[in-house]
């Protein structure tokens, strides 16, 4: 978007079907960087959440409301409103996965899946743990103790239920984390996270459930069964 409307050519790839795991809070720091851009329109007033309850491990809490309210949208439709400002800035969208990218002596060749290469100045690699291109410049991958492994998913917001809900938890190697966050579409976005070097048997345990219920409206048993399925024995 930025070099769009400040007359740089710009080129965006993305491969088909991406979704990416996420609890879909904006925070209100992110809001003012769509503002500078210009796009501040990819939020709705809807989507707003003011209201949050932070759980420490120990099980103390704490709850109120921010001046400056954050947005939870899913990362599916933010995506697409996103790639649809940076479109209408005048961005060039193709469809599209990177294989390769190597660089040469005043540019950068990226080498797409299926054929075809584009030269460009400048390449961001917003590709994510498993980096292209980070790869591709021969940066090593962060160690087990600096990832986490989360998984997400989607179930009914009870009617009362209009908070960002988080919750720390301790495991044998650091600290997990759960997550409840409404949607405006009338559901909760439910999550977990924890360390990639967590054993599983600790990864897999049915805290989250009780965790996130705890006088927050959250069906038990919903939550629970969602977590089992999505855990299993991994």
């Amino acid at each position: 978007m930025h070099a769009g409307t400040h007359g740089c050519s710009s080129w965006t790839a993305h491969p088909a079907g991406l979704d990416k795991v996420c609890g879909d809070a904006v925070g209100p720091r992110a809001r003012q960087t769509l503002e500078a851009l210009g796009a501040e329109t990819v939020l709705r007033h809807e989507e707003q959440v003011s209201r949050f309850r932070l759980v420490s491990p120990s099980g103390r809490s704490v709850s109120g409301a921010v001046s400056t309210p954050g947005f939870v949208v899913p990362r599916r439709v933010l995506d697409a409103r996103l790639l649809d400002a940076a479109v209408a800035a005048g961005a060039q969208f193709h469809r599209a996965t990177v294989a390769a990218v190597s660089t040469g002596a005043t540019d950068v060749v990226v080498t797409l899946r299926g054929g075809g290469t584009v030269r460009a100045a400048v390449v961001v690699g917003a590709d994510g743990a498993n980096s292209v291109v980070r790869r591709s410049i021969g940066e090593p991958p962060n160690r087990d103790t600096h990832l986490a492994l989360a998984v997400r998913g989607y179930m009914d917001r009870p009617p009362d239920f209009r908070e960002l809900l988080i919750r720390w938890h301790p495991v044998a190697r650091g600290v997990a984390y759960a997550w409840a966050f409404p949607t405006a579409d009338g559901h909760v976005n439910v999550g977990y996270g924890a360390p990639v070097s967590e054993p599983p048997r600790d990864v897999r345990r049915p805290w989250p459930a009780p965790g996130l219920t705890e006088s927050n409206g959250l069906d038990s048993h919903a939550t629970g069964g969602w977590f089992s399925n999505c855990i299993g024995d991994r």
